[in-house]
């Protein structure tokens, strides 16, 4: 019984660790997301309203643990935007992207406000900051961008804020692109095949001794004299007068091995 308890706490332990971190717009993410991976994952949100990009500084300590096995999700930057501190939250992120080289990050952009007007000043601030983020984020091999772009039935009645089922959506999505970043890990590796099933693709090769008698009185090597070759117990004489064999036997140097194609 204590075997089984240890056995289960390594378990728990190994599993990679999915690290939410936002604004209210990412309240209820966390759990969503656990409906849709399932126990594979550990999940863990980090949520505080109003606070803004400066959300990463607050988790530095918890999100500096995780590695390559681990997610963090960062939705944020919408009160920042609003703030006119569009280039500030730009400059918070890339930061904290820098400072993440060793696990993934997915980053979800600003959600339109349907409280304003599409062509409001913040709306345009939004669709600026999503520009240029997703240009920003293209030298990070690790980084991730999650479209948050829904239609306003998704959102409440004053227009800021999702619905329960906007979440999900977006949960769908995140969740979705996790589990991709996963497989991709898995099948990164090269199979390798069964030894009969390479026999049957590769031509046959033989190692073989290509060591040529020598005329004792002189020293040197005959010229024009068969070449005796023995490979795999089996002899095999090649000739220099067959064009066939004179180019293998070019290719062997003296008194070394050489590895041989016989010709079919």
């Amino acid at each position: 019984m204590l075997t089984c308890s240890i056995t289960g706490k390594r378990l728990q332990k190994d599993k990679p660790k999915i690290a939410v971190i936002g604004d209210s717009f990412a309240r209820g993410i966390a759990g969503e997301l656990v409906h849709n991976l399932g126990s594979t994952f550990e999940v863990i949100g980090h949520v505080k309203p109003g606070l803004g990009i400066k959300i990463t500084d607050s988790v530095n300590q918890e999100v500096s643990t995780l590695m390559k096995k681990n997610v963090v999700v960062v939705w944020d930057a919408a009160n920042d935007i609003a703030k006119n501190e569009t280039n500030k939250a730009l400059s918070y992120i890339t930061n904290f992207v820098n400072l993440r080289e060793h696990t993934n990050v997915l980053l979800v952009g600003v959600p339109t406000r349907f409280d304003l007007s599409t062509t409001s000043c913040v709306n345009r601030e939004v669709n600026s900051y999503n520009r240029k983020l997703n240009k920003q984020m293209k030298q990070f091999e690790h980084v991730k961008l999650i479209d948050s772009k829904l239609q306003r039935d998704y959102f409440t009645k004053h227009g800021m804020h999702m619905k329960l089922s906007g979440k999900e959506i977006m949960a769908q999505r995140i969740a979705e692109l996790i589990k991709e970043t996963f497989s991709k890990k898995k099948t990164s590796t090269i199979p390798l095949h069964w030894k009969q099933d390479i026999d049957k693709r590769t031509v046959p090769t033989w190692i073989c001794d290509t060591r040529s008698s020598t005329d004792g009185t002189a020293g040197n090597m005959q010229e024009n004299q068969s070449l005796s070759i023995e490979c795999d117990n089996e002899n095999t004489t090649l000739n220099r007068d067959n064009p066939k064999d004179a180019t293998l036997l070019n290719s062997a140097s003296d008194g070394g091995v050489n590895k041989v194609i016989l010709p079919k």
